[in-house]
Formats: structure tokens, sequence, C-alpha cells
């Protein structure tokens, strides 16, 4: 009997969380898309890579891919935060094509981890314990996104 009030209890509480999050979510996209780059830049920068600038993937400019360039040899990163739109993946994927460069694979970062694949799954449960967290206080507000990651250039790093 009390498993089932747990349950329930649960679901709404996974429910209420989700209304939440779609709620605040445009403003958080924004804000955290603003604050992950910044922090992204200083971590490139501190191994050698600068911004050199950012394009749009796509007509509305809602896609963009930023690019960082080594400092020492011709090449560099492209990068493009994602949040879980398999429209970006695509595009970033086929388009993000940095003038006449070799492009390398894509692969996808998600709060310090590697995937080759976009990681659909732990992105939802990552933003659903984000969502959680920020409801409770215990959190910003900011969502972390997928960054989708492709080297072009002659690099050998």
């Amino acid at each position: 009997m009390w498993c089932r009030y747990i349950l329930i209890s649960l679901l709404l509480f996974i429910g209420v969380s989700g209304i939440a999050l779609k709620m605040t979510g445009r403003n958080n996209v924004e804000r955290s898309d603003q604050r992950e780059i910044e922090l992204l830049t200083q971590y490139m920068s501190a191994r050698g890579l600068m911004p050199a600038e950012m394009f749009d993937l796509n007509n509305e400019g809602s896609f963009t891919a930023h690019v960082y360039r080594h400092k020492t040899c011709d090449g560099g990163l492209l990068i493009s935060p994602m949040y879980r739109n398999s429209e970006a993946v695509d595009l970033f994927s086929r388009q993000a094509i940095y003038r006449d460069y070799r492009m390398g694979s894509v692969f996808y970062s998600l709060d310090g981890e590697i995937y080759d694949d976009f990681p659909t799954l732990d992105l939802w449960l990552f933003q659903k314990i984000n969502a959680v967290k920020r409801i409770a206080g215990l959190s910003d507000g900011g969502i972390s996104p997928v960054l989708a990651i492709r080297r072009f250039g002659h690099c050998k790093r």
C-alpha cells in the first residue's frame, strides 16, 4: 500500500519538475549557452586553442558552431552546444564544415564524459536531475548542454 503512494508521489514530483523545466527552459538555455561558451573559451585558451569565429548551422541562427584554432598549427576544433535536438546533431554532422579543411569525425561531451554517439539517455537523465536540483534550490538554473566536437585541419593533437 505504501509503495503505491510513494510511486504516485514520485511520478507527480517528476511531472511537476518537467513542467517547471519547460516553463523556465528558454531563458535558461540562452543564459547557459553564454556561460558554457565562456567556460569553454577559458578551457580551450589554457590548452592553446583560441576562439576564432562563430557561424550558424541553419538559416535561423538557432544552432551555431564555435571555431577554436590552435596557436601553433593549422587546425583546431568546431564546437556546438546541443540540448536535445536531433536536428542540431544532423546539421553539425553534415554541415559543420570549416572552409577547405579536412574534417575529423564528430564526438560528444557531456559533463566531462566523451561519447561517440549523441548521449540521448544520459542527457535526459542529467537534465532531470538538474531540474530537481533547481526546484530544490541546489542549483543556479543553468542547463548543461552536450558539446558536439569536430576536429579540422592538419594538427596532430
